[in-house]
C-alpha cells in the first residue's frame, strides 16, 4: 500500500492536462508530424488535436501522409480512460483500424470524447473482473468538417485484481 502511494506521490505531467498538452505536442513523433494537441479538458473527457499540411508531412499526391493522420489519433482514448477510470484499471491498446475517405489537404483535427454514461457502462461490465473489449471511435475531419478518415480503435480494460480480492 505504501510503495503505491508513493509511486503516485511523484509529479505526474497527467495530473496537469495544459503541461500534459505542451508535452504531448512536443513529443518528437508529434512534433515531426506536425501534429499540435490542441485542447485538453480539466476532466479528460474531451481531447482536440490538430495538424496542418506542411512541406515535411505531405505525401507524394500533395496530401497529409496516412501514417501521420492514424498517429494523430492514437493515444488518446487510452490516456483518457486511464484518467477516468483511474489506476485500478488497466488500459491497453489491442487494434485499431483507419478508413481514409478523402485525401486530406490543409489543416485536419479529431476530437475524442467519453462521456459519464459510457464511462458507467465500462466500469459495470469490469466490476465482474473480466476482460473487456471495448470499441472507440474518432473522425478526422478537414477544415470544412468533411470526414477525411475514419479511426477505429478496440481497447481492453479489465479491473486489477487487489490481493485481499485473489485471496478469498
Amino acid at each position: 500500500m505504501i510503495a503505491a502511494f508513493n509511486r503516485r506521490r511523484k509529479f505526474d505531467p497527467m495530473d496537469y492536462p495544459r503541461i500534459f498538452r505542451f508535452v504531448m505536442s512536443s513529443w518528437p513523433p508529434y512534433l515531426g508530424a506536425g501534429i499540435a494537441v490542441e485542447d485538453i479538458s480539466r476532466d479528460w473527457r474531451i481531447v482536440r488535436v490538430a495538424m496542418k499540411l506542411r512541406w515535411y508531412n505531405r505525401n507524394y499526391v500533395n496530401s497529409h501522409f496516412g501514417g501521420n493522420l492514424f498517429s494523430m489519433t492514437d493515444p488518446f482514448y487510452m490516456l483518457m480512460l486511464i484518467r477516468n477510470l483511474g489506476w485500478q484499471y488497466i488500459v491497453w491498446d489491442t487494434s485499431a483500424k483507419i478508413k481514409f475517405i478523402q485525401p486530406g489537404r490543409g489543416k485536419v483535427s479529431a476530437t475524442f470524447t467519453l462521456d459519464e454514461k459510457r464511462l458507467d457502462e465500462i466500469r459495470q461490465k469490469a466490476a465482474l473482473g473480466e476482460k473487456l473489449l471495448e470499441r472507440f471511435r474518432a473522425d478526422v475531419l478537414d477544415e470544412e468538417g468533411a470526414r477525411v478518415a475514419v479511426v477505429t480503435k478496440t481497447l481492453y480494460i479489465k479491473k486489477k485484481v487487489s490481493k485481499s480480492e485473489s485471496h478469498q
